[in-house]
């Protein structure tokens, strides 16, 4: 009788859900306060219920959705396919979004992506796409979609566009050996990259650290990444 009950609760709970009004994006939750900062938005493919983004406002006109954030060390990222794929990390802090959060986010509206980066000099510089999507875990992931490139720290991600996402348990690059072991990270590996914005953090040692080849170089860390998203406008 009481799972009965708490069926019919869970039913009623999610058909209310869905009447609610939710943001599906940064762009749409922030468009009234125009503040960065944490926000609930739903993508009704992915659950019925709303889950919590960070949102920068302040960036290259606002509205971005941030799915990767590097700034102090404070969370591991030589993590396996399973987080990676739910996501993990301080939402206030050092996180990844998740993989099958960010593919959603991606099929649900076209995206563009930008990086925004702090080498350990204090210099900063960005790199934007004109448009972005990965695909389905079934397709594990594979950066599907990277649209034109422009900003001023040079193009280091189109080196790994068609290429599956890898984390140290699951090696799907390409490469004879296993990309992220050898780099101690999770990226869209090939053999190996260009970029390694979840690499170990203030490593200096050659292709492991928070990296950027054509900003930061293969043998210093950057102090500060995001990667970012937002409906293309």
């Amino acid at each position: 009788m009481f799972a009965e009950l708490n069926a019919k609760i869970d039913k009623i709970s999610t058909i209310n859900l869905e009447k609610t009004n939710f943001a599906n994006s940064c762009a749409e939750a922030t468009s009234l306060s125009r503040r960065s900062g944490v926000y609930q938005i739903r993508i009704p493919d992915y659950s019925p219920y709303p889950f919590m983004v960070s949102c920068d406002e302040d960036a290259n006109g606002g509205g971005w959705t941030i799915v990767l954030r590097r700034e102090d060390g404070s969370v591991n990222f030589y993590r396996n396919w399973k987080d990676y794929k739910q996501g993990f990390g301080n939402m206030n802090g050092e996180f990844f979004i998740g993989l099958e959060k960010l593919h959603m986010l991606t099929k649900e509206q076209d995206q563009e992506l930008l990086f925004l980066m702090e080498n350990s000099k204090g210099e900063t510089k960005f790199a934007k796409y004109y448009q972005f999507a990965i695909s389905s875990e079934k397709n594990l992931y594979a950066l599907q979609t990277l649209g034109e490139y422009s900003g001023d720290a040079g193009d280091s991600f189109s080196g790994q566009m068609s290429y599956n996402f890898s984390a140290r348990d699951r090696d799907n690059d390409v490469y004879t050996g296993n990309c992220a072991l050898e780099y101690r990270g999770g990226w869209w590996y090939n053999k190996c990259h260009g970029s390694n914005l979840m690499g170990i953090y203030n490593e200096t040692t050659y292709g492991k650290g928070v990296m950027w080849n054509t900003f930061s170089g293969l043998n210093d860390s950057l102090k500060m990444a995001k990667m970012m998203i937002r409906p293309r406008r």
